[in-house]
């Protein structure tokens, strides 16, 4: 089997000199646009490295969760088999638009011998071994907090005297147009915060 490789938070491999990729994503930071009214989502493509056999994969959350438990993510297909090289386009939906930044999705994939073993692969205490499955760490966010990290680089005194705006989305509980105004009306009683 092939050593695995994990990617860190910030998307860069760490692999060691023995280890070889057996599945690639196309984008390790998806960002959802929790503003609009419809479940926010986004596509990502897995694809088999170049002249591996067959590769089982799956997601699941950062805790070890299987994904598809519609309280948060619905990941389609959350599972599946890498035949070739042709990406496979998996759907990432947010269920309620509700973001925790805490959350990562884990692509996970290994290889398997027969067609036939791509789900019982998952239940083989061999996965438990180090090297035997690769593992992908998939960041998430969101429009407002990737336009709040642009703003606060540009200026770094930004970061220091204003909130969160990842802080005022956990802390919204409305939706649409009244979310909107929910987070103006708390983000205009801050003290030291000024709206622009």
């Amino acid at each position: 089997m092939l050593a695995g490789v994990r990617l860190n938070t910030a998307g860069s491999g760490e692999t060691n000199a023995t280890s070889l990729p057996i599945v690639f994503l196309d984008q390790t930071l998806l960002v959802f646009d929790v503003e609009q009214t419809k479940n926010a989502s986004q596509v990502i493509n897995i694809s088999r490295a170049p002249k591996v056999g067959l590769v089982s994969y799956r997601f699941q959350e950062k805790n070890g969760v299987q994904t598809n438990a519609p309280t948060r993510y619905i990941v389609n297909p959350n599972c599946g088999i890498l035949e070739d090289e042709k990406p496979v386009p998996v759907k990432i939906e947010l269920v309620g638009n509700r973001y925790n930044p805490q959350h990562k999705l884990v692509l996970q994939a290994t290889l398997i011998e027969k067609k036939d073993d791509w789900k019982t692969i998952w239940d083989d205490p061999k996965t438990e071994e180090p090297g035997v499955v690769e593992t992908k760490w998939i960041e998430l966010g969101t429009t407002l907090m990737n336009l709040e990290h642009a703003l606060n680089l540009a200026d770094p005194e930004n970061a220091k005297d204003s909130i969160s705006v990842v802080q005022l989305l956990n802390a919204s509980t409305s939706r649409g147009s009244a979310r909107v105004k929910e987070l103006e009306g708390r983000l205009s009683s801050e003290p030291n915060t000024a709206p622009r």
